[in-house]
């Protein structure tokens, strides 16, 4: 039985087991993945949660733990009682593989005892119980270990008629207490109990949990040749299942067994190979016993200082873990081997603290017997106080009853006379309130049929205004603009220069006349014609514009850009979305500073059914008390830069927007540019223009 493996290949197996541990494991958990998509009932979909939560619980403890605080979170919101027991029990195995302090673990499983007993799961009670008793077991709690699990085998033999795997997995851990205590005839039948369930149930994570334990106990009975090779026998199984936690326990008891049989150095292979798979999965438990193997192995073949090393880390793992059982076998380890170095000063020192852990347990369990007492006596006395309040509330209702029968019969009758006397008073009031309602309603009717006729004569008027302007203004303005042309060509040559600036003068006074009446006549037209809404690509709109004001971007050197992609189905009006466009882009590169180019930038995003525009300009800024003045009719700033606006264009954009019931609005920051914005609605309106237009046709 001699190692024929070096270090190094031992290394590459480790490696090697490591990638493979959990394919078993992930495919188990990849299933219930799929299932856990494909189901819609949120209380299934729990129960699966909790299923892969408790399958990682051999090779992931964080897995655990996170899965399980999903579950408690999700069964909280649904109250259901059920899945929060399963939730929280996986909880306690998360924080026990992690080495979490022993109370709060029990913490967890108590929480989850309670909740199962409200909905009768005794399978998750008994499974709570067995978790507790480990926890004892560790804490050297052996007698308390097992009451525990003694209990856990009642409630199976009362509420749970056929074996399976827990029932296995509660002897197997009777096994366990009762090999702490070194009963090893008990222990080895309740081993070997657990184990026929198991094979019964053709489980064998069984086998892989309880051979090595069972192994020990053979060793330490003297069979050791039959332990070593129910060891050999199960080893593969864990590498079968992806049990890591399994194979490091199978390991460390196959080194435990190497060095009764004097193979060291196999012993050593085995223990370091049982170290290096526990802290890769931070199993602090194995990592302490692997430790404490091959401490044991170095101290066989007289490296002292070695072993102690590998001591000495184990018990301050053990301590910082709060596992007692381990920190008292590990000081009972270093006593031995300080005494091998004849430090007897030390040895001493360490079976003191081996006493003393052994003394705090039992004040522990003390402690925690009388607590469960004290908690017995209170529960009684707080159930007599409560039977004597009951009864003193029975006497007390039947006191108030009487009283309430002569209350109730005295304030019906009032109620009575109360209610007619009410009835009456309402109705006179209400009478009241109508006549005041109506005779406001008739003011406010006068009020508005007089703002509708002022408001229809006003839109008559304009519209009057718009016919004027377009069919006997607009053709004298061209007559000037056309014989003042002539003129300075026929007459340029006898005219001074400063009679040609008059003539210039003139012409461009009577380009901006026109342009005004253009204006004018648009804002007219959208005012008071219905929109043609129809489905419009923004894109071809802006590129329109582009096109119709490439001379003025040729000239000012401007930069137009869009920056997000523009809808190409939109409900609109192309001619008024297109004016809206050309009307601030124009005011973006007109307004703009002497020495810097114009850059106008157009974003654009969808939100609450509303699309949402901005144009940004670096020009000149408007400041902040225009704001309110700068969509206003004929409205202007008083700024040189301006002068030529004719006070209209603006407010064409708001009139544009608001009718297809957008918002536009601004921001600026002057000497910095302007920034307008605005939103149509996905579903523009036309019922604003349509009233409108149907009472100038009445009118």
């Amino acid at each position: 039985m001699s190692n024929t493996f070096s270090l190094p290949l031992w290394v590459g197996l480790i490696i090697w087991t490591t990638a493979l541990s959990g394919q078993d494991i992930q495919r188990e958990v990849d299933q219930q993945w799929e299932a856990y998509w494909q189901q819609n009932d949120q209380y299934k979909q729990i129960d699966i949660l909790n299923e892969i939560s408790y399958a990682y619980r051999r090779v992931n403890p964080d897995s655990v733990l996170k899965y399980a605080d999903m579950a408690i979170s999700r069964s909280e919101d649904l109250n259901y009682i059920r899945g929060l027991a399963y939730a929280l029990k996986n909880k306690g195995i998360a924080y026990y593989k992690l080495g979490v302090h022993p109370d709060t673990i029990i913490q967890y499983y108590e929480q989850a005892i309670d909740y199962a007993g409200q909905v009768s799961d005794y399978y998750t009670q008994a499974a709570c119980l067995n978790n507790i008793a480990l926890i004892q077991i560790y804490n050297l709690s052996y007698h308390e270990a097992i009451k525990s699990l003694l209990k856990a085998v009642d409630i199976f033999d009362e509420q749970i008629e056929e074996d399976n795997r827990l029932k296995a997995l509660i002897l197997g851990n009777l096994g366990t207490a009762y090999h702490a205590q070194m009963e090893l005839p008990r222990s080895i039948e309740y081993f070997e109990r657990a184990l026929a369930v198991g094979e019964q149930l053709e489980d064998k994570t069984i086998a892989a949990m309880y051979v090595d334990e069972l192994a020990t106990a053979k060793m330490k009975s003297g069979q050791t040749q039959e332990a070593y090779e129910d060891v050999i026998r199960v080893l593969p199984l864990a590498d079968e299942l992806g049990d890591m936690e399994s194979k490091a326990s199978f390991l460390i008891t196959l080194a435990e067994i190497e060095g009764r049989l004097l193979d060291f150095e196999s012993a050593r292979g085995h223990a370091l190979e049982a170290l290096q798979i526990a802290k890769h999965h931070n199993f602090t438990r194995k990592i302490i016993q692997a430790l404490t193997t091959l401490s044991q192995g170095y101290a066989e073949t007289g490296r002292i200082d070695r072993a102690i090393s590998h001591a000495e880390e184990a018990l301050f793992i053990s301590r910082e873990a709060k596992m007692y059982w381990y920190e008292a076998k590990t000081l009972l380890l270093l006593s031995n081997l300080s005494e091998k170095k004849r430090n007897y000063e030390q040895t001493v020192e360490y079976l003191r603290q081996y006493h003393l852990v052994h003394e705090r347990n039992r004040d522990r369990e003390r402690q925690e017997q009388t607590a469960r007492l004290e908690a017995g006596y209170q529960a009684k006395e707080r159930q007599n106080q409560i039977e004597l309040l009951q009864q003193e509330q029975i006497a007390h209702k039947n006191h108030i009853r009487l009283l309430w029968f002569a209350t109730t019969f005295f304030l019906l009758l009032l109620f009575v006379g109360g209610y007619v006397y009410f009835v009456k008073w309402r109705t006179s009031r209400a009478l009241n309130a109508k006549n005041s309602e109506l005779a406001n309603a008739e003011q406010q009717l006068y009020e508005k049929n007089s703002q509708l006729q002022a408001y229809i004569e006003s839109n008559m008027q304009l519209e009057n205004f718009a016919h004027l302007a377009s069919h006997d203004l607009r053709e004298p303005m061209r007559t000037i603009v056309s014989f003042s042309q002539l003129l300075e060509k026929r007459a340029a040559q006898k005219l001074s220069g400063d009679e040609l600036e008059y003539l210039n003068f003139i012409q461009e006074g009577t380009r901006r006349i026109e342009k005004l009446i253009n204006d004018l006549l648009t804002y007219a037209k959208i005012n008071n014609s219905p929109a043609s809404i129809e489905r419009v690509d923004l894109n071809k709109i802006i590129s329109q514009v582009r096109q119709d004001l490439q001379r003025l971007i040729n000239e000012k050197e401007a930069v137009i850009r869009v920056n997000a992609p523009l809808p190409e189905s939109m409900l609109s009006d192309p001619a008024r979305i297109y004016q809206l466009f050309q009307n601030l882009i124009t005011n973006g590169i007109k307004y703009c500073h002497d020495d810097t180019p114009p850059v106008i930038d157009i974003n654009y995003h969808l939100k609450n059914d509303q699309h949402h525009f901005s144009i940004r300009d670096n020009g000149i800024g408007i400041a902040r008390e225009f704001y309110d003045r700068i969509f206003l009719l004929f409205k202007t700033l008083k700024n040189k830069s301006l002068s030529n606006s004719s006070g209209i264009g603006l407010a064409t954009c708001k009139k544009i927007v608001e009718q297809m019931g957008g918002k536009i609005w601004l921001e600026s920051v002057e000497e910095e540019g302007s920034t307008f914005y605005f939103t149509l609605p996905v579903h523009p309106t036309q019922n604003g223009l349509a009233v409108r237009k149907r009472l100038l046709e009445e009118a």
